[in-house]
Protein backbone atom coordinates (compact mmCIF):
# COMPACT_ATOMS: atom_id res chain seq x y z
CA UNK A 1 0.00 0.00 0.00
CA UNK A 2 1.27 3.55 -1.11
CA UNK A 3 1.05 6.20 2.09
CA UNK A 4 1.56 9.93 1.93
CA UNK A 5 2.42 11.66 4.89
CA UNK A 6 2.14 15.57 4.48
CA UNK A 7 4.56 17.58 6.72
CA UNK A 8 4.18 21.00 7.76
CA UNK A 9 5.84 20.74 11.03
CA UNK A 10 8.16 18.91 12.86
CA UNK A 11 6.12 17.07 14.97
CA UNK A 12 4.07 16.18 12.08
CA UNK A 13 7.80 14.88 10.66
CA UNK A 14 7.79 13.29 13.91
CA UNK A 15 4.56 11.05 13.90
CA UNK A 16 5.25 10.27 10.14
CA UNK A 17 8.49 9.09 10.67
CA UNK A 18 7.24 6.41 14.04
CA UNK A 19 4.16 5.36 11.60
CA UNK A 20 6.48 4.76 8.79
CA UNK A 21 8.64 2.84 10.96
CA UNK A 22 6.23 0.36 12.56
CA UNK A 23 4.59 -0.07 9.17
CA UNK A 24 7.06 -2.04 7.51
CA UNK A 25 4.77 -3.38 4.93
CA UNK A 26 3.56 -0.40 3.38
CA UNK A 27 5.42 1.77 1.14
CA UNK A 28 5.56 5.30 2.23
CA UNK A 29 6.84 8.99 0.96
CA UNK A 30 6.84 12.01 3.35
CA UNK A 31 6.56 14.82 1.98
CA UNK A 32 7.55 18.22 3.51
CA UNK A 33 6.35 21.74 2.65
CA UNK A 34 6.31 25.15 4.37
CA UNK A 35 3.29 26.68 4.80
CA UNK A 36 4.61 30.52 6.00
CA UNK A 37 7.42 32.33 5.13
CA UNK A 38 7.87 31.48 9.32
CA UNK A 39 8.13 27.85 8.76
CA UNK A 40 11.22 26.50 8.33
CA UNK A 41 10.97 22.80 8.49
CA UNK A 42 11.59 22.41 4.64
CA UNK A 43 14.97 24.48 5.08
CA UNK A 44 15.98 21.98 7.23
CA UNK A 45 18.88 19.55 5.50
CA UNK A 46 20.08 18.39 8.69
CA UNK A 47 17.00 16.10 9.48
CA UNK A 48 16.66 14.92 5.99
CA UNK A 49 20.36 14.03 5.17
CA UNK A 50 19.51 11.74 8.49
CA UNK A 51 16.72 10.35 7.13
CA UNK A 52 17.57 9.44 4.01
CA UNK A 53 20.94 7.94 6.23
CA UNK A 54 18.24 5.77 7.89
CA UNK A 55 16.31 4.65 5.46
CA UNK A 56 13.38 5.57 7.23
CA UNK A 57 10.92 5.99 4.26
CA UNK A 58 10.70 5.12 0.32
CA UNK A 59 10.80 8.35 -0.72
CA UNK A 60 11.68 11.86 0.98
CA UNK A 61 10.29 14.75 -0.75
CA UNK A 62 11.11 18.49 0.14
CA UNK A 63 8.45 21.50 -1.21
CA UNK A 64 10.50 24.55 -0.27
CA UNK A 65 8.17 27.28 -0.69
CA UNK A 66 5.68 25.07 -2.41
CA UNK A 67 2.62 27.41 -1.45
CA UNK A 68 4.49 30.59 -2.77
CA UNK A 69 5.35 29.55 -6.34
CA UNK A 70 1.68 27.93 -6.84
CA UNK A 71 -0.18 31.15 -5.54
CA UNK A 72 1.93 33.76 -7.01
CA UNK A 73 1.77 31.80 -10.35
CA UNK A 74 -1.84 32.29 -10.51
CA UNK A 75 -1.93 35.14 -8.51
CA UNK A 76 0.55 36.81 -11.36
CA UNK A 77 -2.76 35.97 -13.78
CA UNK A 78 -5.30 37.55 -12.50
CA UNK A 79 -4.01 40.85 -10.27
CA UNK A 80 -4.32 43.33 -13.31
CA UNK A 81 -7.82 42.56 -13.55
CA UNK A 82 -9.63 44.58 -10.88
CA UNK A 83 -10.31 48.06 -12.82
CA UNK A 84 -9.62 51.27 -11.04
CA UNK A 85 -13.04 51.52 -9.32
CA UNK A 86 -14.30 52.60 -6.08
CA UNK A 87 -14.14 49.98 -3.46
CA UNK A 88 -17.78 49.28 -3.42
CA UNK A 89 -17.74 48.12 -7.45
CA UNK A 90 -14.44 46.98 -7.67
CA UNK A 91 -15.89 44.17 -4.34
CA UNK A 92 -17.52 41.80 -7.21
CA UNK A 93 -14.49 41.66 -9.11
CA UNK A 94 -12.21 41.20 -6.51
CA UNK A 95 -14.38 38.05 -5.16
CA UNK A 96 -14.61 36.70 -8.56
CA UNK A 97 -10.57 37.29 -8.94
CA UNK A 98 -10.38 35.25 -5.42
CA UNK A 99 -12.42 32.22 -6.50
CA UNK A 100 -10.34 31.75 -9.81
CA UNK A 101 -7.42 31.92 -7.81
CA UNK A 102 -7.99 29.38 -5.38
CA UNK A 103 -9.70 27.05 -8.36
CA UNK A 104 -6.53 27.81 -10.61
CA UNK A 105 -3.47 27.43 -7.41
CA UNK A 106 -5.76 23.84 -6.62
CA UNK A 107 -6.16 22.93 -10.19
CA UNK A 108 -1.98 23.61 -11.32
CA UNK A 109 -0.91 22.08 -8.19
CA UNK A 110 -2.80 19.00 -8.48
CA UNK A 111 0.41 17.69 -10.19
CA UNK A 112 3.27 19.98 -9.24
CA UNK A 113 5.96 18.38 -7.73
CA UNK A 114 3.84 15.38 -6.27
CA UNK A 115 0.86 13.69 -8.02
CA UNK A 116 -1.53 13.09 -5.08
CA UNK A 117 -3.67 10.83 -7.02
CA UNK A 118 -1.50 7.81 -6.85
CA UNK A 119 -1.70 7.21 -3.82
CA UNK A 120 -3.52 4.79 -1.68
CA UNK A 121 -4.11 6.59 1.55
CA UNK A 122 -2.86 10.42 2.36
CA UNK A 123 -2.66 11.27 6.01
CA UNK A 124 -2.65 15.32 6.49
CA UNK A 125 -1.68 17.17 9.96
CA UNK A 126 -4.16 20.29 9.33
CA UNK A 127 -6.60 20.34 6.02
CA UNK A 128 -6.47 24.21 5.73
CA UNK A 129 -3.74 24.82 4.50
CA UNK A 130 -3.10 24.70 0.39
CA UNK A 131 -2.54 20.55 0.12
CA UNK A 132 -5.99 20.43 1.97
CA UNK A 133 -7.32 22.52 -0.70
CA UNK A 134 -5.90 20.84 -3.32
CA UNK A 135 -7.48 17.68 -1.81
CA UNK A 136 -11.12 18.86 -1.12
CA UNK A 137 -10.67 20.97 -4.62
CA UNK A 138 -10.70 17.86 -6.52
CA UNK A 139 -12.22 15.63 -4.21
CA UNK A 140 -9.27 13.68 -3.21
CA UNK A 141 -9.83 11.48 0.27
CA UNK A 142 -7.50 11.88 2.93
CA UNK A 143 -7.16 10.66 6.66
CA UNK A 144 -6.73 13.56 9.41
CA UNK A 145 -4.09 13.28 11.96
CA UNK A 146 -4.47 15.30 15.19
CA UNK A 147 -1.86 18.42 14.07
CA UNK A 148 -1.02 18.61 17.55
CA UNK A 149 -1.48 16.77 20.89
CA UNK A 150 -5.07 17.10 22.07
CA UNK A 151 -5.08 19.95 19.34
CA UNK A 152 -9.02 19.57 18.99
CA UNK A 153 -9.60 20.08 22.72
CA UNK A 154 -7.46 23.16 22.82
CA UNK A 155 -8.80 24.85 19.93
CA UNK A 156 -12.67 23.52 19.90
CA UNK A 157 -13.78 27.34 19.66
CA UNK A 158 -12.39 27.17 16.06
CA UNK A 159 -15.55 25.02 15.10
CA UNK A 160 -18.11 28.14 16.01
CA UNK A 161 -16.14 30.52 13.81
CA UNK A 162 -18.53 32.30 10.84
CA UNK A 163 -20.98 29.48 11.88
CA UNK A 164 -24.57 30.28 9.96
CA UNK A 165 -22.88 33.26 8.71
CA UNK A 166 -22.97 33.88 4.78
CA UNK A 167 -18.93 34.47 5.19
CA UNK A 168 -18.45 31.10 6.32
CA UNK A 169 -20.56 29.34 3.35
CA UNK A 170 -18.54 31.47 0.72
CA UNK A 171 -15.16 30.92 1.89
CA UNK A 172 -15.75 26.84 2.31
CA UNK A 173 -18.27 26.76 -0.96
CA UNK A 174 -15.97 29.03 -3.47
CA UNK A 175 -12.98 29.04 -1.80
CA UNK A 176 -12.63 25.59 -0.60
CA UNK A 177 -11.19 27.46 3.08
CA UNK A 178 -12.12 25.14 5.61
CA UNK A 179 -11.43 25.23 9.63
CA UNK A 180 -9.21 22.30 10.13
CA UNK A 181 -10.94 19.44 10.90
CA UNK A 182 -14.06 20.54 8.38
CA UNK A 183 -13.19 19.28 5.20
CA UNK A 184 -15.66 17.50 2.60
CA UNK A 185 -12.85 14.88 2.00
CA UNK A 186 -12.00 13.48 5.36
CA UNK A 187 -12.13 9.93 5.54
CA UNK A 188 -11.66 10.32 9.19
CA UNK A 189 -9.61 11.79 11.95
CA UNK A 190 -6.97 10.16 14.00
CA UNK A 191 -6.93 11.75 17.57
CA UNK A 192 -5.02 11.57 21.27
CA UNK A 193 -8.42 11.50 23.00
CA UNK A 194 -11.52 11.74 21.29
CA UNK A 195 -13.75 12.54 24.49
CA UNK A 196 -15.82 15.24 23.71
CA UNK A 197 -15.14 15.49 20.19
CA UNK A 198 -18.59 14.73 19.23
CA UNK A 199 -19.12 17.94 17.54
CA UNK A 200 -16.11 17.02 14.73
CA UNK A 201 -19.06 14.95 13.00
CA UNK A 202 -16.49 12.58 11.40
CA UNK A 203 -15.21 9.00 12.03
CA UNK A 204 -12.74 9.03 15.01
CA UNK A 205 -10.30 6.53 15.35
CA UNK A 206 -8.10 7.14 18.87
CA UNK A 207 -4.55 6.36 19.24
CA UNK A 208 -3.05 8.28 22.29
CA UNK A 209 0.45 9.24 21.54
CA UNK A 210 1.83 7.70 24.59
CA UNK A 211 0.40 4.39 23.62
CA UNK A 212 2.09 5.23 20.20
CA UNK A 213 5.37 5.90 21.32
CA UNK A 214 5.81 2.80 23.30
CA UNK A 215 5.26 0.36 20.57
CA UNK A 216 8.82 1.78 19.48
CA UNK A 217 12.15 -0.13 20.48
CA UNK A 218 15.11 0.91 22.15
CA UNK A 219 16.34 0.73 18.65
CA UNK A 220 14.03 3.21 17.13
CA UNK A 221 14.06 5.51 19.49
CA UNK A 222 17.98 6.02 19.38
CA UNK A 223 17.42 6.32 15.68
CA UNK A 224 14.79 9.29 16.06
CA UNK A 225 17.29 11.09 18.73
CA UNK A 226 19.94 10.72 16.23
CA UNK A 227 17.89 12.15 13.11
CA UNK A 228 16.96 15.43 15.25
CA UNK A 229 20.73 15.27 16.80
CA UNK A 230 19.78 16.77 19.76
CA UNK A 231 22.52 17.37 22.23
CA UNK A 232 22.46 19.01 25.36
CA UNK A 233 25.48 20.97 26.85
CA UNK A 234 25.56 20.47 30.39
CA UNK A 235 25.71 17.06 32.93
CA UNK A 236 22.36 15.33 32.62
CA UNK A 237 22.69 14.45 36.14
CA UNK A 238 22.68 18.05 37.19
CA UNK A 239 19.30 19.30 34.96
CA UNK A 240 16.59 20.39 37.34
CA UNK A 241 14.18 22.84 35.14
CA UNK A 242 12.99 22.54 31.58
CA UNK A 243 11.67 25.50 29.97
CA UNK A 244 9.71 25.14 26.42
CA UNK A 245 9.53 28.47 24.72
CA UNK A 246 6.74 30.17 22.55
CA UNK A 247 7.02 32.71 19.70
CA UNK A 248 5.15 34.83 21.92
CA UNK A 249 6.86 38.30 20.49
CA UNK A 250 6.50 37.05 16.88
CA UNK A 251 2.68 36.49 17.36
CA UNK A 252 2.04 39.64 19.18
CA UNK A 253 1.28 37.76 22.60
CA UNK A 254 4.08 40.34 24.10
CA UNK A 255 5.23 43.91 23.10
CA UNK A 256 8.79 42.56 22.38
CA UNK A 257 12.03 40.09 22.56
CA UNK A 258 13.32 42.22 25.66
CA UNK A 259 10.27 41.78 27.19
CA UNK A 260 10.07 37.91 26.21
CA UNK A 261 13.83 37.55 27.67
CA UNK A 262 12.34 39.29 31.03
CA UNK A 263 9.64 36.81 31.04
CA UNK A 264 11.83 33.62 30.93
CA UNK A 265 14.61 35.21 33.08
CA UNK A 266 11.60 35.56 35.65
CA UNK A 267 10.32 31.70 35.08
CA UNK A 268 13.95 30.69 35.89
CA UNK A 269 14.39 32.33 38.94
CA UNK A 270 10.78 31.26 39.73
CA UNK A 271 11.32 27.63 39.40
CA UNK A 272 15.03 26.52 39.36
CA UNK A 273 14.85 26.69 43.22
CA UNK A 274 17.63 23.89 44.24
CA UNK A 275 20.11 26.11 41.31
CA UNK A 276 20.63 23.40 39.09
CA UNK A 277 21.12 23.46 35.22
CA UNK A 278 18.19 24.91 33.41
CA UNK A 279 17.30 23.28 29.89
CA UNK A 280 15.58 26.26 27.34
CA UNK A 281 13.77 24.31 24.36
CA UNK A 282 12.88 27.21 22.02
CA UNK A 283 9.80 26.47 19.89
CA UNK A 284 10.89 25.89 16.02
CA UNK A 285 9.13 29.51 15.44
CA UNK A 286 10.83 31.46 18.65
CA UNK A 287 13.84 33.51 16.84
CA UNK A 288 14.79 34.56 20.02
CA UNK A 289 18.43 34.50 20.94
CA UNK A 290 18.40 33.13 24.77
CA UNK A 291 22.18 33.51 25.65
CA UNK A 292 21.97 36.66 27.42
CA UNK A 293 19.77 34.93 30.34
CA UNK A 294 21.75 34.22 33.48
CA UNK A 295 22.37 31.00 35.32
CA UNK A 296 23.59 27.64 34.32
CA UNK A 297 21.33 27.38 31.00
CA UNK A 298 21.37 24.78 27.83
CA UNK A 299 19.59 26.79 25.03
CA UNK A 300 18.42 23.73 22.43
CA UNK A 301 17.86 26.35 19.92
CA UNK A 302 17.65 24.04 16.90
CA UNK A 303 14.09 22.91 16.34
CA UNK A 304 12.95 19.16 17.20
CA UNK A 305 9.84 18.00 18.19
CA UNK A 306 9.86 18.15 21.71
CA UNK A 307 8.97 14.19 22.84
CA UNK A 308 12.27 13.15 21.56
CA UNK A 309 13.18 14.51 24.97
CA UNK A 310 11.54 11.28 26.43
CA UNK A 311 14.00 9.14 24.29
CA UNK A 312 17.37 10.15 25.80
CA UNK A 313 18.78 8.44 28.42
CA UNK A 314 19.14 9.38 31.39
CA UNK A 315 17.97 12.80 31.60
CA UNK A 316 14.99 13.47 33.95
CA UNK A 317 13.81 17.24 34.86
CA UNK A 318 12.10 17.93 38.35
CA UNK A 319 10.04 21.12 36.49
CA UNK A 320 8.89 21.76 33.30
CA UNK A 321 7.34 25.29 32.75
CA UNK A 322 6.09 26.58 29.65
CA UNK A 323 2.91 29.56 28.79
CA UNK A 324 0.36 27.26 26.73
CA UNK A 325 2.28 24.84 24.71
CA UNK A 326 0.61 21.43 24.63
CA UNK A 327 3.95 19.67 23.87
CA UNK A 328 4.41 19.89 27.40
CA UNK A 329 1.86 17.18 28.32
CA UNK A 330 3.68 14.56 26.40
CA UNK A 331 6.71 14.80 28.82
CA UNK A 332 7.25 11.50 30.51
CA UNK A 333 10.44 11.81 32.29
CA UNK A 334 9.48 14.99 34.23
CA UNK A 335 8.11 15.35 38.04
CA UNK A 336 5.69 18.69 37.82
CA UNK A 337 4.48 19.74 34.76
CA UNK A 338 3.10 23.51 34.83
CA UNK A 339 1.09 25.30 31.87
CA UNK A 340 0.64 28.71 33.12
CA UNK A 341 -2.01 29.54 30.86
CA UNK A 342 -2.88 33.10 28.78
CA UNK A 343 -4.51 34.38 31.66
CA UNK A 344 -0.94 34.39 33.35
CA UNK A 345 0.57 36.03 30.24
CA UNK A 346 -2.23 38.77 30.48
CA UNK A 347 -1.31 39.33 34.15
CA UNK A 348 2.46 39.94 33.07
CA UNK A 349 2.12 42.15 30.22
CA UNK A 350 0.17 44.28 33.15
CA UNK A 351 3.34 44.71 35.14
CA UNK A 352 1.33 42.65 37.90
CA UNK A 353 3.35 40.06 37.87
Amino acid sequence: MRKLYVCYTYYHLLISLIKTMLDADSKSTIFVISTSPNNTVADDKRIFDNIKKHKICENLIIGDKYYEIIENAARNRYIDMIPSLPYILAKPFKIWRDIRIRNITCDMAKNFVINFTKFDEIYLYNDRPIVGQILNINKIKYHLVEDSFDAFHVNKNRWKWHKHTFKRWYRRKFLYLYSNGTGGGIADIEVNNKTGLEKLNRPLIELPRKELFARLSKEQKDILCDIFSVKIECDLSDVKLLILTQPLAIDACLPSTDVQLKLYQYLIDKYNTQNGSVVIKVHPRDDTDYSSLKGNISVLDEPFPMEILNFMDGLHFQTAVTVSSTAIYMLENCDNKISLGWEFLDEFNKNKI
